[in-house]
């Protein structure tokens, strides 16, 4: 469409719409006559204030004001007809003339010829680009009218315009600030080197670390038939976002395709990479290739969002904001001149962080971990597994606290922002006033201008506000910088690029690296009717993709989809397909699951073989309708199975008519379901005696027992009342630094010799087994005698009516013997009672000592343990409770093949997390470390080891004896740079959570990225917590970014 001159067609009513409702201003009209109403009248004033009014893109049929983007709003990067833009430079210095920026009229009316015979001078045809060829020629310029590139305006004449251009612009809150708006004029830069250097110099100074002046920086407008110079991040300050292996995506979404872009431009990202790293600013002059110039968190340090009555909980969340925002895709367009380089400094409103960036779902996402942080009590079951009106409630508390905490941090780091409540009252004043002085209000775009708060925000409810865009105004470019940039570099040279891409796919497919083609697959799919199948399979991709993120796997998860949208013909051997089905009218299929279901039962497919694919299937179902119940899973399962895939288990029923959604089988099946695809088999007993029912062999209690030597407890013993330094001895052994030893606790004589009683033997009658080992020696040290027989293939000539082997697997081995009839003895293989029985669990605990360099003559090698009591534990309380010195035990060494990477002298620096009884390693390591610097020191040479390892420990405060005590040598040799001991307190405070206190956490987050590895050994919870709190100091994932360097070892008590 061609554009006329509208100073000269105040009329045209499609150039403009007013409350997005044309067709009502017009039934007005036509309805009171002569009689003009309220909306009339302003619609008037406004017509005759700003003669040239943009499009909205509604019309008289259409109304777009509830769209976030209109679909034909005004863009830079057109060229304008000649008298269009003559139009416009008239209205701008009209405007100009009418706030008295012109003293006189003579001198309003001298400017404006000087301006118009410049914009003459300035005609040019204008041509269409090659990069923009397969744009098309269309209005407002026909091929063959004049455009122009416009005039050169004056500074004070510029400034003028970005002013009223902020206070036209419908979308903005802050406009009652727009007298204060200042000018950067960096016209003069031409290159895009310049650009960069300028602009980051420039920023410095608006942003006056915290001060923020409200500025626009603008560079040299565009010419006819070019495109402008051009920035491609769409904020100066913002976050990269990359994609991990497993398609997840590490800082900001919104900046995925951005990072991707500035990667291959050339950027090298962080070697650490977390989701708060910042974009470099990438800026294209005219004419000019792209160029990369680095920002620094130094120069805009980040804001971490602190919250002052929940302290620690937004410490573990590590939340932080960039400190500004500023927006550099957006352009001005002011008499007729466009500038399509102006990045706009201004500050934050509270909700714009609190309530969107870092709330929403395709951005951070973070409201369900401020939940979990906040109340943990009240998650009686995960969140999204709460009613929804529970949900939202949590949600809704999260976000107001959320919120109030992005406030709190702005104005504790004395960075400019206001609130939503202020913003929201300064708006509607200033709009008041408008209104009163000039007889209109100011241009509102509802959609942008209401805060996300709702209706506690007075500018809710201002309704009525009409939906106009004047000029000068701002306004977004056509064109997308990168795009534009990969057009020009593919028209430049289209063959070599075609070459290098295809070269970079082969490249990228060889190396493994696109994880959906080169992994596992696991495609989850649902039916329903209300959405529960769906919310169900949600909670089956969370868990199954947070189980990826753990390990080390080739799997990929890929999200739910309706089960018809399961391409059959694309299914890979490797696939494995997970479904949620729900059933609908009498037990059928639902509407979005049918197609595939009908596909699997056609004839002419059936002739068509799939790979052979896994599958298990979920029925969500209600036995209330039991003649139904679960039909459409059971259908899917059978289809499925006939077509030749392979069920990985029956099909598991969920019953909504006894828990509705039916979490608990959900979560059954689901860990079920885990174990087959991630290979999460239990591991077999550490003793490798088979399970239950298989008949025993005695071949695998010749194993156990020539497994285990015996070793002797010794005569130093340090106790607490919670730790106990336990020293034992054995003279056939060999271990190294850190390695486990398993602990056989004996069962007392008596029981023993109670059983033996039984058994109609001696204490020194021997078993047909290797070692020629007695029954007493087998039944202490090796069977446990509190749990059932194991088998009883042995007693099948025993049972009877009253007798039956339920009966004898329920009871512990000295009860059931009990029950058998006189004379059982002398009809059983009584080895076969003995293998018969359990073995003792053993139980693992570190060595807390290292092997002596030379073996004692009397005693052997020497073993350390640090054993935490547990009330009535076999080994801490029953045997060492009564043990003596040279008291007898079972052991054997296990070597710890991963904390032995530690002992390394390369391995260099260390930040170390131990709690309790987890000290036994750390302690070892020490002494290990200390053995090689006090040999360094004789022979005089600097020690390896010096000032390396950060130690945080937690212990109970019965323990600080033995733990000062381990700790006491390496602290005197310097060995650490950094240690706290926190014992147990009334306030709760852990020794992980030391890492949040100022200059703490600043150590640790260099030293870890400067390549630092990480030893935790702590019961699961606090391993967790740890992981948690180091995840929050350094922005990312400690355990993936760190990988073999994070080094980690669980225990619980003995």
């Amino acid at each position: 469409m061609h554009i006329p001159n509208l100073s000269h067609d105040h009329s045209r009513a499609d150039d403009y719409a007013l409350g997005g409702c044309l067709d009502e201003k017009m039934c007005l009209q036509s309805h009171q006559g002569t009689r003009r109403s309220p909306l009339t009248e302003e619609f008037r004033r406004i017509q005759e204030h700003y003669p040239i009014l943009s499009s909205t893109s509604c019309s008289s049929g259409f109304c777009q004001s509830g769209r976030a983007i209109h679909t034909e709003e005004p863009r830079l990067g057109r060229d304008q007809p000649l008298q269009q833009i003559e139009a416009e430079a008239v209205d701008f210095l009209r405007q100009m003339r009418r706030e008295n920026l012109f003293v006189t009229d003579a001198d309003y009316q001298n400017r404006l010829r000087e301006v118009l015979r410049e914009i003459r001078e300035n005609a040019a045809e204008p041509q269409l680009l090659a990069e923009n060829a397969n744009l098309k020629p269309t209005d407002p310029v026909l091929f063959g009218e004049l455009s122009s590139s416009g005039w050169i305006q004056r500074t004070e004449e510029l400034e003028f315009g970005i002013r009223i251009a902020w206070k036209h612009s419908r979308k903005c809150i802050m406009r009652s600030q727009y007298k204060d708006l200042r000018l950067c004029d960096l016209r003069y830069v031409k290159t895009s080197v310049e650009m960069g250097q300028a602009l980051v110099q420039s920023l410095k100074k608006a942003f006056g670390h915290g001060m923020i002046q409200p500025t626009v920086f603008v560079f040299p407008p565009r010419q006819v038939g070019k495109s402008g110079p051009m920035i491609w991040n769409q904020q100066l300050v913002s976050f990269a976002g990359y994609i991990n292996d497993d398609e997840s995506i590490l800082g900001d979404p919104k900046n995925v395709s951005l990072t991707t872009s500035i990667i291959e431009l050339g950027w090298s990202p962080p070697r650490f990479r977390t989701k708060w790293d910042l974009l470099p600013l990438v800026t294209m002059a005219e004419d000019d290739e792209p160029v990369i110039t680095d920002i620094s968190s130094e120069d805009f340090p980040l804001v971490h969002i602190r919250h002052p009555r929940h302290q620690l909980p937004f410490e573990k969340l590590g939340l932080r904001w960039i400190p500004a925002p500023v927006l550099s895709r957006l352009g001005f367009d002011i008499g007729g001149v466009q500038y399509t380089a102006s990045p706009f400094i201004g500050w934050f409103m509270d909700a714009e962080i609190g309530v969107r960036d870092l709330v929403d779902k395709a951005r951070y996402d973070v409201l369900p971990h401020v939940v979990q942080a906040l109340y943990p009590n009240e998650l009686h079951r995960p969140l999204e597994q709460l009613p929804e009106h529970e949900r939202l409630c949590l949600l809704g508390r999260a976000q107001t606290e959320l919120n109030y905490a992005v406030y709190h941090s702005f104005s504790q780091s004395r960075v400019r922002m206001s609130d939503a409540l202020t913003a929201s009252s300064n708006y509607c004043r200033f709009d008041d006033e408008h209104l009163e002085k000039y007889g209109f209000r100011l241009p509102a775009d509802p959609y942008w201008l209401a805060p996300p708060q709702g209706s506690i925000v007075p500018l809710w409810h201002r309704g009525g506000a009409p939906h106009y865009q004047p000029k000068p105004m701002i306004c977004r470019h056509r064109e997308d910088p990168v795009k534009a940039w990969k057009r020009r570099q593919k028209c430049s040279n289209c063959a070599s690029s075609s070459q290098r891409d295809k070269d970079r796919k082969e490249s990228v497919v060889g190396n493994g690296a696109n994880p959906t083609k080169a992994r596992h697959r696991l495609l989850l799919h649902y039916c329903t009717t209300g959405g529960m199948a769906a919310k169900l399979a949600n909670a089956v991709f969370n868990t199954l993709q947070e189980r990826c993120r753990r390990g080390q796997n080739i799997q990929v998860v890929l999200p739910p989809q309706p089960f018809d949208l399961l391409n059959l013909s694309d299914l890979l051997p490797t696939d494995t397909i997970i479904i949620v089905a729900s059933s609908t009218g009498r037990g059928n299929v639902p509407v979005n699951g049918r197609r595939t279901v009908e596909c699997l039962d056609d004839s002419h497919f059936k002739s068509s073989r799939l790979p052979e694919a896994r599958f298990s299937v979920f029925g969500n179902g209600d036995s209330s309708y039991a003649d139904t119940f679960n039909d459409a899973a059971r259908t899917i399962h059978d289809l499925l199975k006939k077509r030749g895939l392979l069920p990985l288990n029956d099909y598991e029923e969920g019953d909504n008519a006894r828990e509705s959604p039916p979490w608990e089988p959900l979560h059954t099946w689901l860990k079920h379901l885990s174990e087959i695809v991630f290979n999460e088999t239990p591991i077999p007993n550490s003793l490798h005696i088979r399970h239950t029912d298989e008949a025993p062999r005695k071949e695998d209690w010749n194993r156990l027992i020539g497994s285990f030597d015996r070793f002797k407890v010794g005569g130093y013993r340090q106790k607490s009342r919670n730790l106990e330094k336990v020293t034992l001895y054995s003279s056939d052994i060999s271990y190294s630094v850190m390695d486990y030893v398993e602990v056989l606790p004996p069962n007392e004589p008596q029981k023993v010799k109670h059983i033996l009683q039984m058994l109609r033997k001696k204490s020194n009658n021997k078993m047909a087994l290797s070692g020629a080992i007695s029954y007493f020696d087998v039944l202490t040290e090796f069977v446990e005698l509190e749990q059932p027989f194991r088998n009883l293939d042995w007693a099948a000539g025993l049972l009877n009516d009253r007798l039956d082997s339920k009966t004898l697997a329920s009871v512990p081995v000295a009860e059931a013997l009990q029950l058998l009839p006189s004379g059982w003895q002398r009809k059983v293989d009584l080895d076969n009672v003995l293998v018969s029985m359990s073995p003792i669990t053993p139980r693992t605990f570190s060595i807390a000592s290292i092997p002596s360099a030379v073996k004692r003559k009397s005693g052997g090698q020497r073993v350390e343990l640090m054993v935490q009591r547990k009330h009535g534990g076999k080994f801490s309380e029953q045997f060492l409770g009564n043990a003596k010195v040279g008291s007898h035990l079972r052991c054997r060494i296990r070597p710890a093949i991963r904390l032995r990477k530690l002992c390394d002298k390369t391995i260099g620096p260390m930040v170390a997390f131990v709690t309790g009884s987890g000290f036994a390693p750390m302690q070892s390591l020490l002494q290990y470390r200390a053995r090689h610097h006090r040999d360094a020191e004789q022979r005089g040479e600097r020690s390896p080891f010096e000032g390396q390892i950060s130690l945080f420990l937690g212990f109970r405060s019965e323990d600080a004896c033995v733990i000062h005590e381990g700790v006491h040598e390496a602290a005197r040799l310097r060995l650490l740079d950094m240690l706290f001991l926190t014992p147990s307190n009334a306030s709760k405070v852990r020794a992980q959570d030391k890492v949040f206190q100022p200059g703490i956490r600043e150590h640790v987050d260099t030293k870890i990225k400067r390549g630092a590895w990480v030893f935790v050994c702590a019961n699961p919870a606090a391993a967790d917590d740890i992981a948690v709190n180091l995840s929050a100091i350094l922005g990312c994932d400690v355990r993936r970014a760190l990988g073999e360097k994070y080094v980690e070892d669980r225990f619980g008590p003995a």
